[in-house]
Formats: C-alpha cells, sequence, structure tokens
C-alpha cells in the first residue's frame, strides 16, 4: 500500500532556520512554591501558573517547538527555601 500525499500538503519536519543572527531563546520551568510552577522564556512569553510540575513541562516544551526557541538545560529550575519542598 502506497500514498500519494503531494509535497505542498506535507507538513515540515523541523522549523526553518532563524533568519535572525542573534541566538535564540530560552525557555525554562520555575518552581517556587506549592503551587507556583510556570514556564517562562527569555523571548517575554510566560506560562500560566500550574499545580503539577509536569505540566509546566509540556508548556515549556510546546512553547519551545512552535517559536524556536530551546528548552534550557537544565529545564527545570527549583528555588528551595530552608525547611521548604517543591
Amino acid at each position: 500500500m502506497t500514498t500519494n500525499i503531494s509535497t505542498e500538503r506535507r507538513t515540515p519536519l523541523c522549523a526553518p532556520p532563524s533568519p535572525r543572527s542573534e541566538p535564540p531563546a530560552v525557555v525554562r520551568v520555575l518552581v517556587t512554591g506549592y503551587f507556583s510552577r510556570y514556564a517562562r522564556c527569555s523571548c517575554g512569553w510566560a506560562g500560566r501558573g500550574r499545580l503539577l510540575r509536569s505540566l509546566s513541562v509540556l508548556d515549556a516544551l510546546t512553547h519551545a517547538a512552535r517559536q524556536g526557541c530551546r528548552p534550557g538545560v537544565p529545564l527545570i529550575d527549583v528555588d528551595i527555601g530552608v525547611g521548604e519542598r517543591p
């Protein structure tokens, strides 16, 4: 069985290279408390606050894939205070 899909209808596998010369923006997940988990990017984008850390990670990776930004390494930045746990 073969499929005949014209090249105009196919979606690209990756985003086209950016014409700008500066490096791509970096997106990270910030964890500052129990109910303060959100994704932020250096391009100015900010995701909504999430209860689950995994949803914030999904927001960050989705933004990076759609906008051409780079995920940060490490992706999750935990702000641990004395006696607190994220």
